[in-house]
């Protein structure tokens, strides 16, 4: 509507309106809101600055509790809405599991007693005790491996 006000100057209203495909009357309504002072524009400063203060970690929620702390009544559909106007969305804490702890001050003994005498002797092993020079495994590559040699 800003565009078609300014190219209004320049060319007839009628031959706009027809280009852009709108009503006369829609065009008189946009034109009318858009002269009408900003009824949210104290909520959403304020708003900025709640959410800058907090390093913009709060979102729409916490915000609306702040606001409704210092005694301003304003629907969180309200804040959802502006805080979209405003570009300002809140950091996403991660949720994806991590199992790394760090260095661990203990670790277990090798209690196992695995010691090999001979090359490739202990290929595939399964568990704790099957060693076999002949791998029963379905693949055949890893048969030619052993035969061809």
């Amino acid at each position: 509507m800003k565009v078609l006000n300014e190219l209004r100057q320049f060319y007839p209203l009628d031959e706009l309106l027809r280009a852009a495909e709108i009503p006369r009357s829609t065009f008189y309504y946009h034109l009318k809101a858009l002269s009408k002072p900003d009824k949210y524009a104290d909520v959403k400063k304020r708003i900025g600055e709640i959410y800058h203060e907090n390093r913009g970690r709060y979102g729409y929620r916490r915000v609306t509790l702040s606001l409704h702390r210092e005694g301003k009544q304003i629907n969180h559909k309200a804040v959802q809405r502006l805080m979209g106007i405003l570009s300002l969305k809140a950091a996403i804490k991660v949720k994806r599991y991590r199992s790394y702890r760090g260095c661990l001050l203990y670790t277990s003994p090798r209690i196992r007693g695995f010691v090999i005498s001979a090359k490739l002797l202990s290929v595939v092993a399964c568990g704790y005790a099957f060693h076999s020079v002949i791998p029963f495994m379905p693949s055949s590559d890893f048969l030619n491996f052993f035969f061809t040699r």
